[in-house]
């Protein structure tokens, strides 16, 4: 598995479809931009990605995990895919507003 240096977007290579059932990654995000930020929740781009993020007041240099799940075989997902998870929040955190946005992408076989 590779990810990019701020851990953003996850690259997890190659699934064989008939050899897996979901593949999970833990998004860490480090609040080094406010004295607090408030997370709401999480939002999955599709079906097929299921993610969890623990809501509630997180303050400077704390670490938000977003756990998340992605199931290749829920559609008929080929090739090269890109799904994107929403973290979201009080604070304008990215281009985005107040959405923080995680990808994964890899190529489905």
């Amino acid at each position: 598995m590779k990810k990019k240096e701020d851990g953003t977007t996850v690259d997890f290579g190659t699934l064989k479809k008939k050899n897996i059932l979901s593949k999970n990654y833990s998004f860490k995000y480090i609040n080094q931009m406010h004295d607090t930020l408030k997370v709401y929740g999480v939002l999955d781009g599709c079906d097929c990605t299921t993610s969890k993020v623990k809501e509630g007041l997180y303050s400077k240099n704390d670490t938000i995990i977003v756990e998340t799940s992605y199931n290749p075989n829920k559609y008929k997902d080929k090739g090269l895919i890109v799904k994107q998870i929403f973290l979201v929040t009080n604070k304008t955190i990215s281009k985005y507003d107040t959405i923080y946005p995680f990808t994964l992408k890899g190529i489905v076989e």
